[in-house]
């Protein structure tokens, strides 16, 4: 996104993470401001956001707040892990993992213009049960 001149803050409880990536985003003159917090106490009140993006994470009761924060026409992309993750892989824990069709459920109130739901296979030949959407709030 940043690559598109859109502004980005990005939030993670990682101060390493959030090092690495200000590091990359002045190296390649990005708009992002790297963020150490949780996001589970960030107060994202009314509609100010035109996009969201949660991957691989996932707290169920976020989701309304996620909706509530977009501006009219803005987007949520989501992708985490399905339940059958845990046959072969991290997470495990099933408060991690989406049920089938569930992230359709969370993303109620949107558009959903993408969603997808199955086994992939990344570049390395490692593979993940994933579920993934995007919607958009139509206003």
């Amino acid at each position: 996104m940043a690559h598109a001149d859109i502004r980005v803050i990005a939030i993670d409880q990682s101060i390493d993470a959030a090092r690495e990536l200000r590091q990359a985003a002045l190296e390649q003159k990005l708009p992002i401001w790297p963020v150490v917090g949780d996001v589970e106490r960030i107060p994202f009140g009314t509609p100010h956001f035109d996009a969201i993006v949660n991957i691989n994470f996932l707290d169920r009761a976020l989701f309304p707040k996620f909706i509530a924060a977009l501006k009219p026409g803005g987007v949520l992309i989501a992708d985490t892990f399905l339940v059958e993750q845990a046959s072969i892989g991290h997470p495990r824990n099933p408060a991690f993992l989406l049920q089938r069709g569930e992230l359709r459920e969370l993303m109620q109130g949107l558009k959903l213009e993408v969603s997808r739901e199955g086994l992939i296979e990344y570049p390395d030949g490692k593979r993940a049960w994933r579920s993934g959407a995007l919607g958009r709030k139509l206003g």
